[in-house]
């Protein structure tokens, strides 16, 4: 099952640019609009855009939640509002996945050390410490 979202980088015609202008502002310079799925979604100028649009797109990014990446100038868009702090959504979204991925290659469960939050080892004593026996 891949729940990844798609980036979509949408360049936008009169009446979407009208609509972006009045969610986000009118004295903002808005042309194109970066859509993350269900994370959410950035408007502003294309070089504004394209920037973030190579970072999470074709690099990969955040490559546990965010999938295909292409450009288009004919999307729908339900929500004009920019998306306050995407940046920090994708990355509280990416990184659990990343983490529990890295446990369970060196063999730990991760679900198990979220609970506790730590790992459990057996503690030794002082004079085992001291004279390296285990």
């Amino acid at each position: 099952m891949d729940n990844k979202q798609p980036v979509i980088l949408v360049k936008l015609n009169e009446d979407q640019i009208k609509r972006a202008k009045e969610a986000n502002g009118p004295r903002l310079r808005i042309t194109h609009a970066l859509l993350c799925g269900k994370y959410g979604q950035i408007f502003g100028t294309e070089n504004q855009c394209r920037k973030y649009y190579n970072s999470w797109g074709p690099r990969k990014l955040f490559p546990h939640i965010l999938g295909d990446a292409y450009e288009t100038d004919d999307q729908s868009i339900s929500n004009y509002e920019t998306t306050d702090e995407l940046v920090t959504v994708l990355i509280k979204a990416n990184d659990p996945i990343e983490r529990k991925m890295q446990f369970e290659k060196i063999g730990i469960d991760y679900d198990k050390w979220a609970e506790n939050g730590e790992i459990k080892t057996k503690k030794r004593s002082l004079l085992s410490r001291i004279f390296g026996k285990k």
